[in-house]
């Protein structure tokens, strides 16, 4: 077991170093994922190469560093498969102030390319500023593709700017994914500035999917500039397809600029098709 406040302080990186030219490497343990956000914030990106969990990992709820962002400049651009395992119990606890430090916050802070596929993420507390989700915080680039991640159990997603459940920010396609929460009063996704959704807080323009997706039992909540219970805004040229949302409070706590969604907040020139199930606040 881990010694000190936060994982990184455990981190094991042996997995890594006894073949570091290898295309695949698996990891066992919580020190081994930890090692995994350490060798990407000292920027090792695993471009080409693929990562694999073996089994289940209990974080504990013990502090957690996220994998590339988090004002390291580190982003992972490898595959990571998590072969249907879960991860529990994620904890991140940054500030609001707007600061690198606090952006791209969540299990991946930041990732290009490449893909997170594959895993449940039971019970995700994290705070952060811009760029933050339970999966991907996101920083604004050609972020991987997720597909097949299951956020579950008690969700608590709070930010500043730019926040969602899978994906904070991004350009990219997210599909087959969820969010389901423990009850809409007690499990949500919300911000104090702008940009929200149950699955992406903000997708970015061109070509960018959110496909099968579905949010339930939670609340997404933001201050103005685009709430959605599946993704706070799409810019032109993207698509919402097939997704779905029950038992999902969506509501703005503000007067102002008035652009929450029961799918999405703003929605220009895009591609939507979905089925919705909203409870009322």
């Amino acid at each position: 077991m881990m010694n000190g406040a936060n994982w990184i302080d455990a981190a094991d990186t042996a997995w890594y170093e006894t073949q570091p030219d290898a295309a695949s490497f698996e990891l066992h343990s919580p020190e081994e994922l930890a090692g995994l956000a350490r060798l990407v914030n000292a920027g090792n990106h695993f471009s080409g190469k693929t990562v694999t969990l073996t089994g289940d990992i209990d974080l504990a709820g013990r502090e957690w560093t996220p994998i590339g962002g988090g004002g390291t400049g580190g982003q992972f651009r490898g595959d990571f498969d998590g072969r249907g395992h879960t991860i529990s119990n994620l904890k991140i606890t940054r500030g609001l102030s707007y600061t690198a430090e606090n952006k791209s916050i969540g299990l991946f802070g930041a990732t290009q390319d490449g893909e997170i596929r594959d895993f449940t993420l039971y019970n995700a507390e994290v705070t952060g500023s811009g760029y933050v989700a339970a999966v991907v915080g996101g920083d604004a680039y050609l972020e991987s593709e997720i597909t097949g991640v299951h956020v579950t159990g008690s969700v608590r997603i709070l930010g500043y700017w730019y926040a969602g459940g899978i994906l904070g920010n991004g350009y990219t396609t997210v599909a087959n994914c969820s969010v389901t929460g423990d009850g809409t009063e007690t499990s949500y996704v919300k911000i104090t500035g702008g940009y929200v959704g149950g699955i992406v807080g903000y997708m970015g323009e061109g070509n960018c999917v959110t496909t099968d997706c579905a949010v339930k039992d939670i609340t997404v909540e933001g201050a103005y500039n685009g709430i959605g219970g599946v993704n706070g805004i799409l810019h032109y040229g993207n698509t919402i397809r097939g997704c779905t949302v029950e038992n999902v409070a969506v509501w703005q706590n503000t007067a102002r600029r008035k652009t929450a969604g029961s799918i999405a907040g703003p929605l220009p020139a895009l591609t939507l098709t979905t089925r919705a199930k909203i409870r009322p606040r």
